[in-house]
């Protein structure tokens, strides 16, 4: 079996008070399986873009090059690798099948999330969340609100999300459609 070359992989990663764009190199082709590879402790990104959440006035900083912990990583929107959209979908089918979805509103300080999680037969959502190995998993059909200013909120179709800064979790949550259709979407392809 031939291995797997690395790519880049456009990046957009959010910690408590930034957001981060740039590229990382690697053979994965989601950036969850990236971020759940015990192998690396940090992610080392070039072209790299940093914007602070609390201060639009505050100027950007680029970088060639920067490492990040995955640990600071709060949230993560997934971007598509150039000729793999393909796998990726027939991936997400196979990872649908025999699974039901549940609305949920998430804290994660400072950040608030409401999304749909998929979960296994059987599983109820505490379960599925004690019983998950990865630290970082995945939403869709996300609307995210930075708590700290309410003009930094958007929606995504999908958003990978750490677990460990995960403070409560909303079953069943049901919100105004209305609301979510007036907050900027951001397009992770």
């Amino acid at each position: 079996m031939a291995a797997l070359q690395l790519e880049e992989m456009p990046v957009e990663l959010f910690t408590a008070h930034s957001r981060i764009t740039g590229k990382y190199r690697t053979r994965h082709i989601h950036i969850r399986d990236a971020l759940n590879e015990a192998k690396e402790s940090y992610l080392d990104l070039q072209a790299v873009g940093i914007d602070y959440l609390e201060d639009a006035q505050r100027p950007s900083v680029s970088s060639l090059e920067a490492r990040l912990d995955k640990e600071a990583i709060i949230l993560a929107i997934p971007h598509r690798i150039k000729g793999h959209t393909e796998v990726i979908k027939r991936r997400a089918l196979l990872a649908q099948a025999g699974k039901l979805e549940d609305r949920l509103l998430i804290s994660a300080p400072p950040f608030q999330i409401s999304g749909n999680l998929k979960l296994p037969r059987g599983y109820d959502v505490k379960d599925a969340l004690n019983r998950m190995e990865e630290t970082f998993i995945t939403l869709s059909e996300v609307a995210v609100r930075y708590l700290p200013l309410a003009s930094v909120s958007f929606t995504v179709q999908e958003i990978v999300v750490n677990r460990d800064y995960i403070q409560m979790v909303c079953a069943g949550f049901h919100e105004d459609l209305e609301e979510l259709k007036r907050l900027p979407h951001l397009s992770s392809g």
